[in-house]
């Protein structure tokens, strides 16, 4: 090798370390809003589960009386969010009717806030709506 090759190389020995760490801040940022967007859908998801299964729970409410097992579906919704960590869940409420073939309409929201390093950069708010029967 040329001197002069030499000398272009030892000028150019840094440079991919100065990229990197100007670069590593944002990928950082864009890799933790990811995650963020990540713990969103599952809290979505358990939302959903957690209606849905209230909604099973509600639809032989009024069997309630004979069967010592049941468990009332805000019980039911409570339950599912808290072991998904969904503290702050809210259900709406309805009174059970005494005979069959009424509808009804179950809606859970959670609100999730979303935060990168930190600080908090949006909250959204989660809704899931069902609607059934009553047998």
């Amino acid at each position: 090798m040329t001197e002069r090759t030499l000398t272009r190389l030892r000028a150019e020995c840094g440079q991919g370390m100065v990229e990197f760490a100007l670069v590593l801040p944002v990928l950082i940022t864009i890799l933790l809003g990811i995650i963020s967007l990540a713990s969103a859908y599952s809290h979505q998801l358990t939302l959903s589960d957690a209606v849905k299964a209230s909604a099973r729970a509600a639809s032989v409410c009024r069997f309630a009386s004979s069967n010592p097992n049941y468990k009332d579906y805000s019980q039911t919704f409570n339950d599912i969010t808290q072991r998904g960590s969904l503290t702050g869940a809210s259900v709406t409420t309805f009174a059970c009717p005494t005979q069959g073939g009424s509808g009804y309409t179950i809606a859970g929201t959670f609100t999730q806030p979303i935060t990168i390093f930190g600080l908090s950069i949006t909250t959204i708010t989660l809704s899931s709506t069902t609607q059934g029967v009553v047998e």
